[in-house]
């Protein structure tokens, strides 16, 4: 299971109202989309962090690590953003002059940047509140309610399943790997991650295969049925 899957059934609004939780989630993710405020977007973030860690109770380590890797991303988007060329040093703040063209930074590309960050984080906040503390069957079922099309279901409950088969066999693949001392220096590391990638494309294909087997001998028809839930009033 999933460390998120974990939190989803365990956490301290398990017993919430799915509806309650979908709503504050979007609630806020629609407020961080429409806004332009840098002091709304901290607000934002600071009550999704709130719902997060402490009502819902998430470990504050394990909510802070699992966005380490979206914040990398992020960072690297924010630098091509906060740097320009141009031909006119007037334009910058700071920059370096390369001979040719200067690079450095702007007002508006700091603003910019400032913007997208708080913006990412504000969302990214709001989605990990709604996953960390509603599980996929519930937001599946408020989706349901909300009549969003069929196909966008599936897709959404397919993607969630192949995330659990990457992880899995991407794990599976790298301890083979490192019991035959495949990282032990940069040479090796290089090859085992191509090897990596390589074989865990083939693999996520047979399993998907192996899946739509499955699916064509339960006389799948392209809908996923769920079982009614009961509303909670808690």
């Amino acid at each position: 299971m999933l460390i998120i899957d974990k939190f989803a059934y365990t956490n301290n609004l398990k017993d919430l109202s799915p509806k309650k939780k979908f709503g504050y989630s979007m609630g806020l993710l629609l407020a961080s989309l429409i806004n332009k405020e840098p002091l709304i977007f901290i607000a934002i973030i600071v009550f999704a962090f709130a719902g997060t860690v402490f009502w819902a109770k998430i470990p504050l380590g394990k909510y802070l690590k699992m966005l380490t890797v979206p914040f990398a991303f992020l960072f690297t988007s924010i630098l091509a953003i906060v740097f320009s060329f141009s031909q006119d040093q007037a334009v910058f703040i700071w920059s370096v002059n390369l001979k040719v063209f200067y690079v450095g930074v702007t007002e508006l590309g700091l603003n910019n940047a400032l913007i997208l960050f708080l913006r990412a984080m504000s969302a990214l906040g709001c989605l990990y509140f709604l996953t960390l503390t509603t599980p996929m069957d519930q937001q599946l079922y408020i989706m349901r309610k909300l009549h969003l099309p069929a196909y966008f279901l599936d897709l959404y409950a397919l993607t969630y399943r192949f995330i659990f088969i990457l992880l899995d066999e991407s794990i599976e693949i790298y301890r083979a790997q490192e019991l035959r001392f495949g990282y032990n220096n940069l040479k090796n590391s290089y090859s085992s991650l191509s090897i990596l990638i390589r074989v865990l494309f083939e693999r996520v294909m047979n399993r998907y295969q192996d899946m739509e087997i499955a699916l064509d001998s339960k006389l799948y028809t392209g809908d996923f049925h769920m079982e009614k839930q009961e509303d909670q009033d808690a």
